[in-house]
């Protein structure tokens, strides 16, 4: 049932927009491509490393000489690294790793977690990385507190860890693990509790407290939340640089010929490390760039300055991809049972558009498959029109089709069947919104608003307005609409007969001129506020859309409905 409420909206929405051509076409366009990107540009897509007939050959004569070496050697070196973790943490309380109550480890314990950090090494000396080639230097701890690395691989902290003595971002279950809870807990991390609901907050008073004593060894964060294949930055999350404190951004790079160790998609951990271990040596290159200071008070903006020096050093794009992005992946392979790795939509750009969320999207995948009937992870036109309960010769459904897929493809994967549908109920939840308005401004129901009704209304949420206001607002809103008139005149004189607007001319004057519309519907929403409402807009107690959210009741004040409308006349006497 809650399926089929869900694909409710399809068929009404044929019934606003029943033919192509229409301005939402352009809007429609504008949003489906920003959300896609070249497919070359897809940071989650799994690296591929067959096995050649010189990746078989050489793994058969490493594989009975220098391959059991290597494992005895990594067994002997991680028991020495949790010995000596044991001697750097003994005695210490539970405090003693959490936020806001740890304190820096004393001189002897730092000489057991620099045996722990020489251990590290030899394990990675294990796994084929003879050398580390570091290029830049680390920056003094009184000249930079923070680090940001680039995130591609399981490799990534052990290797910075050796390289910085750094102190990580964790969650808190890592320290309860078997063997090697003791050696995590020996680099000082900050681990973060997901069933706390105060734990990020906690964690990024941790992060400034550390980044400015001089005590701490250094807060090495990893920006983009998750691993990716290194073709793209994604997006940065901006808690690490709320602080605006000086940060010293890092490069990674595996140039490896042979086999690439990133860690993204389907790929397996202890097969990852067995071709690491197969082969003759690997590669790592570690880039410390100048120290990088905030200009001014935004976080945002230092967040994406720093983000772009690290993709200038990288030579790659940045894309708005987020940790979002491959949680929505693990649900759509789980619901679907197919490999998504292949589609490449930016979901974050999702959110921001038309605030879908992780849980909208994952109703939205469950209609996806509802209606993909054949189970093939793709929706043909066929399918849509049977979604639809429309001919697929219909011209709706083919305006639809071609809208929707914007890879050409003649189908329909479920990344472009979220956010096109996403953005179909965006504009639907909007158009109910706009009627109920109307239904509002409309005091005597003959479905037209004139001069007084609107006066009316606007002087329920501000008493100060004038009807000279009230006419401003008006005329704007018949300007550029179909009114009954052949001809609006642009601006309404008290000697003219006071005009109607329609319902529909109501609709795309709110549509298009979002500011002084934001002032119209917060008047009809105080005009409704005394009826039992679940959520605004939806007056009969119905359930509302899992993508909308409740909006509170605001007054409007006199000087916002003269700001608006100056704004107004500014932008047209623009345009």
């Amino acid at each position: 049932c809650r399926h089929a409420e869900a694909l409710a909206f399809v068929p009404t929405m044929t019934k606003v927009w029943p033919k192509p051509g229409l301005p939402f076409d352009s809007r429609a366009q504008s949003f489906l491509t920003a959300v896609h990107t070249a497919p070359e540009k897809n940071p989650f897509k799994e690296p591929r490393n067959p096995w050649g007939f010189f990746d078989l050959v050489k793994a058969f004569f490493l594989g009975v000489t220098l391959f059991p070496l290597r494992v005895v050697f990594i067994v002997i070196f991680l028991l020495l690294a949790r010995l000596l973790a044991g001697f750097s943490i003994i005695g210490l309380g539970r405090t003693a790793f959490e936020c806001g109550t740890a304190q820096p480890l004393g001189p002897g314990r730092r000489f057991f977690q620099s045996g722990v950090s020489g251990c590290c090494r030899l394990v990675l000396l294990c796994l084929g990385y003879h050398w580390i080639s570091v290029h830049g230097k680390l920056a003094n701890r009184s000249d930079a507190g923070l680090l940001v690395c680039n995130h591609m691989s399981f490799l990534d902290a052990v290797v910075l860890f050796v390289q910085t003595k750094a102190c990580f971002v964790a969650k808190k279950e890592v320290g309860s693990y078997f063997f090697l809870g003791a050696i995590i807990k020996a680099l000082q991390p900050i681990f973060i509790d997901r069933l706390d609901p105060d734990s990020r907050t906690k964690v990024k008073a941790e992060i400034e407290r550390r980044a400015r004593s001089q005590g701490f060894p250094p807060v090495l964060v990893f920006p983009e939340g998750t691993c990716t294949n290194g073709r793209a930055l994604i997006g940065f999350k901006v808690g690490a640089f709320g602080a605006l404190e000086p940060v010293q951004p890092i490069v990674l790079r595996y140039p490896n010929s042979h086999l690439d160790p990133s860690w993204v998609g389907r790929v397996s951990l202890p097969a990852l490390v067995m071709r690491l271990m197969l082969q003759f040596t690997n590669r790592v290159s570690v880039v410390f760039l100048p120290v990088a200071k905030a200009e001014g008070s935004d976080p945002v903006a230092f967040t994406s300055r720093v983000r772009g020096i690290m993709a200038e050093e990288l030579g790659v794009p940045v894309t708005a991809h987020s940790y979002d992005d491959v949680l929505l992946s693990v649900k759509a392979e789980q619901v679907l049972g197919t490999d998504t790795a292949a589609s490449n939509v930016q979901f974050s750009t999702i959110q921001k558009l038309v605030g879908l969320t992780v849980n909208g999207a994952s109703d939205l995948l469950q209609q996806f498959r509802v209606a993909d009937r054949n189970g093939d992870g793709q929706i043909d036109i066929t399918e849509l029109a049977a979604t639809m309960g429309l001919s697929p010769q219909s011209e709706t459904v083919r305006w639809l089709m071609t809208m929707l897929d914007v890879d050409e493809s003649g189908t329909l994967d479920y990344r472009e069947y979220i956010a096109g549908f996403a953005f179909l109920s965006h504009q639907m939840r909007d158009q109910q919104v706009l009627e109920t308005a109307f239904n509002a401004f409309d005091a005597d129901g003959d479905g037209f608003i004139d001069l007084r009704e609107l006066l009316l209304l606007l002087r329920q949420s501000s008493p100060q307005t004038t009807e000279e206001e009230a006419r401003s607002v008006l005329s704007l809103a018949l300007s550029g609409s179909h009114v009954e008139a052949e001809q609006a005149p642009a601006t309404l004189s008290a000697a003219q007969p006071s005009p109607r607007i329609t319902r529909a001319a109501f609709v795309a004057f709110c549509q298009r001129d979002a500011a002084l519309s934001s002032t119209l519907l917060r008047a009809a929403q105080n005009s409704n506020s005394a009826a039992p409402t679940t959520a605004w807009g939806d007056p009969e107690g119905t359930t509302p859309s899992p993508l909308a959210t409740p909006k509170p009741v605001i007054t409007a004040a006199p000087e916002e409905i003269k700001a608006a409308v100056e704004i107004q006349r500014i932008q047209r006497g623009r345009r």
